[in-house]
C-alpha cells in the first residue's frame, strides 16, 4: 500500500490519548501543533447541564476525586486536575467544556462527538445542547454526533436531523450498516478488529464515512487503510500522521 500518497484521515481519539493528558485542552493542542484537525471526543452533562468532555460516567478514573459527572458542576469539574492519571504530566489540566474547546479551534475539519449510553431523561437535554453548541460555532459540515446507544440516535434523527449522526459499532455489534441505514446516519465508527473490506464497500454503498478505531500501530493503519476506510482514530497521532496525508 502506498501510504504516503493515502488519502485515509488520522483523527485523534480523545485529543492524542497516550501523548497527552485524554479529553483536556492540552491534548487537543497537541493535536493542533501536529497540524491535525480531526478529533474524536467524549461528552456528558454536568449537574448544571452543560456539556463536559470526559469519557467515563465518573470522574474517579481521570481525576484525584471521586464521583458521577452528574452529581458536579461544569465549574467544580474545571477545578479536578484531568492529568492525575498522565505520569509525568507536569501541569493542572482540566476537565472542559465542550464550549472552551470549540471557541479556541477554529481549523476544525471534523469533529466526533461521541455520546456514551445516556439516561433517557437526558435525551432532551442533550439535544438541545448539542444543537445549540454546533450552530453556535458553525459547525454544520464538521460536527458528527456518534454513539452505540441507538435509542439516542433516534432521538436525534427526528428532533435534531440536520446535525449529522454516526453508529459506533461495537466488536460484537450485529449488522451495523443496516442500524445506519436505518438511522439514517452519515458515519459508521467501526472497532478496527472487526473492519474488513466488504463491510467497508456495503457501508460505502450507502454513502456512509467509515471511521475505524482505536488504530495505534503501523501495521494496523496500514491494513485497515488497504480495506478502504476513511479515517482512522488513534491514541499516537504523532507516530501515524507522517504515514498519511490529512484532507
Amino acid at each position: 500500500m502506498q501510504t504516503s500518497t493515502s488519502s485515509t484521515i488520522i483523527v485523534g481519539h480523545r485529543g492524542a490519548r497516550q501523548e497527552a493528558p485524554e479529553n483536556t485542552l492540552d491534548g487537543f493542542r497537541l493535536l493542533r501543533n501536529l497540524d491535525i484537525h480531526h478529533v474524536e471526543l467524549d461528552l456528558h452533562l454536568s449537574k448544571d447541564n452543560q456539556l463536559v468532555v470526559i469519557h467515563d460516567k465518573t470522574v474517579d478514573r481521570t481525576t484525584a476525586h471521586s464521583g458521577y459527572i452528574s452529581d458536579f458542576t461544569a465549574s467544580k469539574l474545571s477545578k479536578m486536575n484531568a492529568a492525575h492519571h498522565f505520569p509525568n504530566w507536569g501541569s493542572h489540566s482540566s476537565i472542559p467544556l465542550l464550549d472552551e474547546i470549540l471557541a479556541e479551534w477554529q481549523e476544525l475539519k471534523s469533529i466526533q462527538l461521541e455520546i456514551k449510553p445516556p439516561n433517557k431523561k437526558q435525551f432532551a437535554k442533550l439535544a438541545q445542547e448539542l444543537t445549540t453548541l454546533i450552530q453556535r460555532h458553525q459547525l454544520e459540515k464538521q460536527a458528527i454526533v456518534t454513539s452505540s446507544d441507538t435509542r439516542f440516535l433516534s432521538y436525534m434523527q427526528q428532533h435534531a436531523p440536520l446535525i449529522k449522526r454516526g453508529f459506533v459499532a461495537e466488536r460484537f455489534s450485529r449488522n451495523p450498516v443496516g442500524i445506519c441505514k436505518r438511522l439514517h446516519c452519515h458515519y459508521l465508527v467501526l472497532d478496527w478488529r472487526r473492519c474488513n473490506q466488504r463491510l467497508v464497500r456495503q457501508a460505502h454503498e450507502l454513502n456512509l464515512h467509515v471511521s475505524v478505531w482505536t488504530v495505534n500501530t503501523i501495521n494496523a493503519a496500514q491494513i485497515v487503510s488497504s480495506h478502504g476506510v476513511d479515517s482512522i482514530i488513534t491514541d499516537v497521532p504523532s507516530r501515524l500522521t507522517p504515514l498519511f496525508h490529512n484532507k
